[in-house]
């Protein structure tokens, strides 16, 4: 024989409570309220007791995704904040009297130009590659008849090393 509640008390609430916030089962539910194991599963088990039990839990889980999105948002405001500073400290350090200083900062300017590159005050679209791919990419152009002087224009550097820029 099924066991049915009528409504709700103040001790299946504190029952639902003890399995949302601490994962509790049958068992553990009913030694933290004192009651009986058949009991409290009867309680548990009836359909006003699961029917509150799940709101709660999608109410629950709807105010951690809006508190997720809002950490989301504010940590991106953050970020975006300490950018500005750090672009800032940047500018700073291009008019230091330490040559190192300048070209350290320069360096770290230029490479979070993503495929920019700026010669001549003009900006240019560049990537990135390995020689191995350059080398793959060239061989793909000839078999294909195409001159890879008209399309493609590369300077090996060593990694860590700035690019020297030519007159165009």
């Amino acid at each position: 024989m099924s066991y049915e509640n009528k409504r709700l008390l103040p001790q299946h609430y504190r029952m639902i409570e003890l399995v949302l916030e601490h994962g509790y089962g049958v068992k553990e539910v009913a030694q933290a309220m004192g009651y009986s194991l058949a009991g409290t599963g009867n309680v548990m088990a009836c359909s006003i007791f699961q029917d509150e039990l799940a709101r709660q839990r999608a109410l629950r889980q709807k105010q951690n995704s809006e508190i997720a999105a809002v950490s989301v948002v504010e940590a991106r405001d953050k970020l975006q904040s300490l950018a500005i500073k750090a672009v800032d400290k940047l500018d700073g350090l291009l008019d230091s009297k330490n040559e190192n200083i300048q070209h350290k900062a320069v360096e770290s300017i230029l490479d979070r130009v993503e495929g920019v590159m700026v010669v001549e005050n003009r900006r240019v679209e560049t990537q990135v590659i390995s020689t191995d791919r350059l080398q793959l990419i060239l061989i793909g152009m000839q078999e294909r008849g195409l001159d890879p002087r008209k399309y493609v224009k590369s300077t090996v550097v060593e990694q860590g090393q700035i690019p020297q820029t030519e007159a165009a």
